[in-house]
């Protein structure tokens, strides 16, 4: 059996590094809208709809009033830069609008120039700007590369919750027919097949019934597919797998009438044993090993 691989962590520095800044470097990059057909099965327009800067202001407004967190998290950065060097994201392109309070304040300026008095009367005393394509294009590029990982909320020491502005201006372009492909597409998966990869059922079935005859074939046991333990995806490197390919594991436990078990030449050696002893003598795969362990949990 494979042994698991040896992770070293880099050092941990007294000081973190700030990278360079390179102004602009992640604004060519953007995902695929969405097209029509995924946004009107989810109730939002197809495509961007005619006057769409009143939608959006309106969509605002509505969320101003039912998040009483978001207008508070609006108001309340200082700018201390606190969050700056918290973002993976920033740190790894150096674009400054990728610091999470450039990214709140695509979303704040707005908010100032038409849901404060001061932005409706010195817009740019406060940094206050119109809803324009332009600024629309800056919400669909750096807000879609968060992910609402939250690491910046936890270092912020008002508590700004980046990732419920990320969610909110989302759910205005949304609103508004400027949906992100990769996410529209998996919750329109799961609405209407009941999972995120859009497997019917007869198609996971014959999945499930393949795997019985593989059993079969390769250790001369009878049984079948019983219940569902757990399903996850492997993308890093862990010695097991290879690096940079998806892999998504969906496990199940099989059930047999015996333990006659004859081997064929495409099987590897076994042993059977009761899942606390194995977790406790064996060497496993770390992913067979969480498996094991929910299983051992009931």
């Amino acid at each position: 059996m494979a042994t698991a691989a040896q992770v070293q962590a880099p050092p941990l520095k007294a000081y973190p590094v700030i990278p360079i800044l390179a102004r602009d470097s992640m604004a060519a990059s953007k995902p695929y809208v969405a097209s029509e057909k995924m946004n009107e099965a989810l109730g939002f327009p197809g495509k961007l709809v005619e006057n769409w800067q009143a939608k959006a202001i309106d969509k605002m407004g509505e969320l101003l009033g039912k998040y009483r967190a978001l207008p508070v998290f609006l108001d309340s950065c200082v700018h201390c830069g606190a969050c700056t060097d918290k973002c993976h994201y920033f740190l790894g392109t150096g674009d400054p609008k990728n610091m999470p309070v450039a990214r709140q304040d695509l979303f704040r300026k707005v908010y100032r120039r038409y849901f404060t008095w001061s932005g409706k009367l010195f817009p740019k005393l406060v940094g206050a700007e119109d809803l324009t394509e332009s600024v629309l294009d800056d919400w669909y590029r750096y807000f879609n590369q968060c992910s609402e990982c939250r690491r910046c909320s936890v270092y912020c020491p008002y508590g700004i919750d980046t990732a419920e502005i990320t969610m909110a201006a989302k759910e205005v372009m949304d609103s508004i027919g400027v949906g992100q492909k990769y996410s529209n597409e998996i919750i329109g998966k799961v609405h209407k097949i009941g999972n995120n990869l859009g497997l019917p059922g007869p198609a996971l079935r014959n999945t499930l019934e393949t795997l019985e005859e593989e059993v079969k074939e390769e250790t001369g046991l009878d049984g079948g597919v019983d219940a569902h333990i757990c399903t996850f995806d492997q993308i890093k490197n862990s010695g097991y797998y290879l690096g940079g390919i998806q892999h998504i594991f969906v496990d199940y436990v099989f059930k047999v009438g015996s333990k006659k078990v004859r081997l064929n030449d495409e099987a590897q050696d076994y042993v059977w044993m009761p899942a606390k002893q194995a977790l406790r003598d064996l060497d496993i795969e770390p992913n067979a090993r969480h498996t094991v362990e929910l299983y051992n949990k009931g």
